[in-house]
Parts: C-alpha cells; sequence; structure tokens
C-alpha cells in the first residue's frame, strides 16, 4: 500500500482516475474520452510523459472552476 505524503503532492509519480474530481471541474463526457485517449496515448502508443503532461496541462486550463452539487 503506498502512502500519501505531502511532499509528493506536487510531482505525482502515479496515476489517479476521479472521475468525481473530474466532474467538480466542469467535466462531461466528451472530456472524459479525452482523459482516455491522453491515458492510451502514454500506455499505448509510448508517447512521452513530457507530451502528453503538455497535454494534459492545456487542457486543464480551460477547467479553472469548481462546481458543485448547490449554486449560491
Amino acid at each position: 500500500m503506498m502512502s500519501s505524503r505531502p511532499e509528493d503532492w506536487d510531482e505525482p509519480s502515479g496515476l489517479r482516475i476521479g472521475s468525481t474530481e473530474m466532474t467538480r471541474y466542469g467535466m462531461k463526457e466528451q472530456e472524459m474520452k479525452y482523459i482516455a485517449d491522453l491515458i492510451v496515448s502514454l500506455l499505448e502508443k509510448k508517447e512521452s510523459a513530457e507530451q502528453v503532461k503538455k497535454k494534459v496541462v492545456a487542457f486543464r486550463r480551460s477547467f479553472n472552476k469548481t462546481h458543485y452539487c448547490f449554486e449560491e
């Protein structure tokens, strides 16, 4: 079992898939498919981690508001 240490949060060493968290950022089915494509690019197509990371960072920039099940 791996433990989560605060000093490791900025440089993760694994893959964490949390659809609930993605939904909170406003992502829907289309975005989930893109995320799946990114995973395939890395694991099956052997695209470099740096290339995929650049795509992830660019993709994530457009989702900067957290959504909850209630609005003010």
